[in-house]
């Protein structure tokens, strides 16, 4: 008896909290604008204050022509609001529908990938970028949205127990990627690498075809260690001319020199000052503006005494400015951010009942914390210069605005499964009632 009675209770206090539900979410509630993942938005909040502040300071060589210390940053600024409009929009649409941006971002940007061939803007070697209305785009970045997407999609339509289906899918998978990254590898090596481990974890952690999965890693890990080995042991000479002859990529010498600076530890401080740090100032000074940060709390923002040193302290270095501006405290933070935004997106997969959705929610989370990673690690001299931007701070027009894509698709997703587990609150009620 006692028993039935305390059943009746706890269906009456259900039926009373999906009642207060229902009332606390009326049929003609306003219309909000910034939905999803409080957290979420936080995080974008930080990054973007960060963002603007480090990249102000870190702009100073930029304003010593003209004496001008804001228009520098201008331009960030722009793409910053620019690509904050992007997220909006992104965020608002429900997430079922990102699956239909597949195909033309595929064709898109495959066709601006050849296109870089013909008409890019860089070095010789290594041409990232094309004009489009007067503005510089890197196609490499949205190729790595388009291959995500194409990798969730496949994968959420693969039956897990069906072995054709599996390999069917793999192999898609595997096409696709191996098409991109050897239309990118040519420009950034590194931006293939990172697209190619990001859809590989994609692979996984999905359960798409493991064994293959797990075959292609140590096949991939090989192929590493012989590509490093090769490096390693031919002469600079032999390399300089198999590039001149087209045998290898025109950026393979550089590749050869970043690894061999890494690797070289028969060097004494002296020499390494002498001769190396020449060559490389760019390191050099990173490192320098990280042992002169005074540890805890930094020189403070716009403090910088190595940003006038460092060519690409507004994008690959700028973790080693926020260091030495912001000491470990807020260093730490940053990474700490980055953290928490993993944390968030596992939290984000445990709810979502949608399979692309959470695929994708994985690609993403991946991406950016790959690359967060990579930056940070560069910066400090933890692994050969790469090149990587850092997510929503470093300087750049095209990676701002996809890395601010990326966070709405997360938002879109986040906001959609609590619409779905609303949905489903008020379907109970009305059972129950």
């Amino acid at each position: 008896m006692i028993s039935e009675e305390k059943n009746i209770n706890e269906g009456t206090d259900q039926v009373q909290q999906s009642e207060n539900v229902i009332l606390e979410q009326p049929e003609g509630k306003r219309f909000k604008l910034l939905v999803g993942d409080k957290r979420i938005w936080i995080i974008v909040l930080l990054l973007m204050i960060i963002s603007a502040l480090e990249v102000f300071s870190a702009s100073s060589r930029f304003s010593f022509n003209d004496q001008n210390y804001i228009t520098p940053v201008i331009p960030h600024l722009g793409f910053m609001l620019l690509g904050f409009v992007c997220m909006v929009v992104v965020h608002r649409i429900p997430y079922r529908y990102y699956k239909l941006f597949t195909l033309p971002l595929l064709v898109a940007s495959a066709v601006l990938l050849l296109i870089l061939f013909v008409k890019g803007i860089g070095n010789p070697n290594a041409q990232r970028w094309i004009p489009i209305f007067g503005f510089q785009f890197q196609p490499s970045e949205l190729a790595k949205m388009a291959v995500i997407l194409y990798t969730a999609s496949v994968a959420s339509k693969t039956k897990k127990d069906d072995d054709y289906s599996k390999k069917d899918s793999f192999w898609k998978i595997i096409v696709c990627l191996g098409i991109f990254c050897a239309l990118i590898v040519g420009e950034n090596l590194s931006t293939a690498f990172l697209l190619a481990v990001t859809i590989v974890l994609m692979l996984l952690i999905s359960g798409v075809s493991t064994k293959r999965t797990l075959i292609l890693i140590g096949t991939g890990a090989v192929m590493a260690g012989i590509i490093l080995m090769f490096f390693v042991v031919v002469p600079k000479s032999t390399m300089n001319s198999l590039a001149e002859k087209g045998i290898v990529p025109g950026r393979a010498t550089t590749w050869q020199a970043r690894v061999l600076d890494f690797v070289d530890e028969k060097q004494t401080a002296k020499e390494y000052a002498q001769v190396t740090a020449k060559d490389k100032p760019q390191e050099t000074h990173a490192k320098i503006a990280i042992a002169s940060s005074n540890f805890l709390w930094g020189k403070g923002i716009g403090n910088s005494e190595e940003r006038d040193f460092i060519q690409e302290a507004t994008c690959d270095f700028i973790y080693a400015i926020i260091i030495e501006e912001c000491g470990m405290v807020i260093s730490i933070m940053v990474l700490a951010l980055y953290i928490w935004l993993m944390y968030i997106c596992g939290t984000i997969i445990s709810k979502c009942r949608n399979k692309f959705a959470s695929y994708l929610v994985v690609g993403i989370s991946m991406l950016i914390g790959l690359q967060a990673m990579m930056n940070m690690m560069v910066a400090v001299g933890a692994m050969p210069v790469t090149g990587q931007p850092l997510p929503l701070i470093s300087k750049g027009g095209t990676s701002m605005v996809f890395s601010c894509i990326y966070f709405g698709f997360l938002l879109g997703i986040s906001n959609g499964i609590e619409q779905d587990e609303k949905g489903e609150v008020r379907e109970n009620v009305q059972e129950t009632v």
